[in-house]
């Protein structure tokens, strides 16, 4: 590899950085988190501070509480007949309807929440309650797959195809001057093969996250601390001087931290997207069983 090919690797590295989006991981994950913690952390409050005297489920504030958290929940199905019902496809679009089921989704359990009075006095509030729990823990976990494999809430899902060109996999500069280091395309040809598997079912796919990113970082350490070994013999045949050498091995180091992460962001997309397939084959009938134990709630209520 000659000091021309490093310095078209220091272009090509640099070309694909910039064409990587930026993750949003870190800001999904939080999102998640909150989503959790706080009405988890407000009940346990709660049960401390309620007292009857302040008011009850059965009546005045609880009551309405209960009733507006209800009616909201019933009004993120919308966002389900707006897919399914041919008559409900032309209101509004998809994306925005997603919204409202999100939002909706949110606020209704944060209302129920106060509207138990924090602690449950009968078996069917007790059910109701578990569903609503499981739907909106659900909820935060497809809401955050689906950051993972969709563009925006507008429904626009990622295509692996797009996703490997604007990763700048297919770049040929590039592959060709990590491919001039025969170390270098030995063990990149066998790490690249295990990211771009599609693996299938909920352990494989869980599995494929957590293994290629470790497998990835490995990688990127075990070659980058021999990059100078395999760099030598090129730099005797160009009788490259201290410098040159230097500059070329901190271009190619850049180059793998790029390309690496580029398989790695692959993986873990194709991985989610499998993910996200197997949640809504869990979140459906969770869907089901809330509307069918909190109708059974209002009726029991309101009955005796």
């Amino acid at each position: 590899m000659s000091s021309t090919a490093a310095a078209q690797g220091r272009d090509a590295a640099s070309g694909s950085a910039k064409r990587i989006r930026p993750s949003s991981g870190k800001k999904e994950t939080f999102k998640a988190l909150f989503l959790v913690v706080v009405p988890v952390a407000a009940f346990f409050w709660g049960r401390g501070w309620y007292d009857e005297s302040y008011y009850t489920a059965e009546e005045g504030l609880g009551y309405w509480l209960g009733l507006v958290g209800g009616v909201l929940m019933l009004l993120a199905y919308i966002y389900s007949a707006r897919k399914h019902v041919p008559g409900f496809r032309h209101i509004s679009s998809l994306g925005r309807w997603l919204r409202i089921h999100i939002a909706f989704g949110i606020i209704g359990p944060f209302l129920i929440v106060p509207h138990t009075t924090f602690h449950f006095s009968s078996r069917n509030g007790t059910i109701a309650f578990i569903a609503m729990a499981l739907v909106f823990l659900s909820g935060v976990i497809g809401r955050y797959l689906y950051s993972k494999v969709h563009l925006s809430l507008d429904g626009k899902k990622t295509e692996l195809r797009e996703l490997t060109q604007s990763l700048g996999l297919s770049d040929k500069e590039n592959r060709s001057v990590l491919a001039s280091i025969e170390p270098v395309r030995v063990r990149l040809a066998e790490y690249e093969k295990i990211a771009m598997k599609r693996e299938i079912g909920l352990y494989a796919a869980s599995r494929a996250l957590v293994s290629t990113r470790i497998g990835g970082y490995a990688l990127y350490w075990g070659m980058t601390s021999r990059l100078r070994q395999y760099l030598l013999p090129y730099a005797q045949q160009q009788q490259w001087t201290s410098t040159d050498l230097h500059i070329a091995e901190r271009q190619l180091r850049q180059m793998l931290k790029t390309y690496i992460q580029a398989l790695m962001t692959v993986s873990a997309f194709q991985a989610y997207d499998q993910l996200f397939v197997l949640w809504r084959m869990v979140h459906v009938p969770l869907l089901y069983l809330l509307f069918i134990s909190g109708v059974l709630h209002v009726i029991y209520v309101h009955m005796y």
